[in-house]
């Protein structure tokens, strides 16, 4: 329940950053509407921070899924590995290690990726051709 606060605070902190930049400015001036204005030029310049801001968020929630075991009777991977570590079962063990890295591997990879893509984008793409 945290994370999706924070995601929330995060997103409109971002959404107001950008909405404080030249761009939505100049297409106001212009007398652009309202809706014209968040499609072509706030949403395209917060892209970026909007989906560091998911894949952190997601990856956090897989590390305090792995850390915290299992509060209130929720359990999550952590837990699992808590229980499988007292049976002694160490093939499980080392299965849930594995794929808890892969998981968190794929994911940075996936960021990286992702902002590799959106900040080296070609001229002339409607993302960021906002005027």
């Amino acid at each position: 329940m945290d994370t999706i606060g924070f995601c929330a605070l995060f997103f409109a902190e971002i959404i107001e950053e950008v909405e404080e930049a030249a761009a939505p400015e100049v297409l106001s001036t212009m007398g652009y509407p309202r809706l014209a204005i968040i499609v072509c030029a706030t949403l395209p310049m917060s892209v970026p921070s909007l989906i560091n801001s998911s894949l952190f968020y997601c990856k956090k929630a897989l590390r305090s899924s792995v850390c915290v075991p299992g509060k209130f009777g929720a359990r999550g991977i952590g837990s699992e590995l808590a229980i499988v570590m007292e049976m002694f079962h160490f093939y499980q063990v080392a299965t849930i290690i594995l794929m808890i890295f892969l998981f968190i591997f794929g994911v940075k990879k996936l960021s990286s990726y992702a902002r590799f893509t959106l900040l080296n984008l070609p001229y002339g793409n409607p993302l960021y051709n906002t005027v």
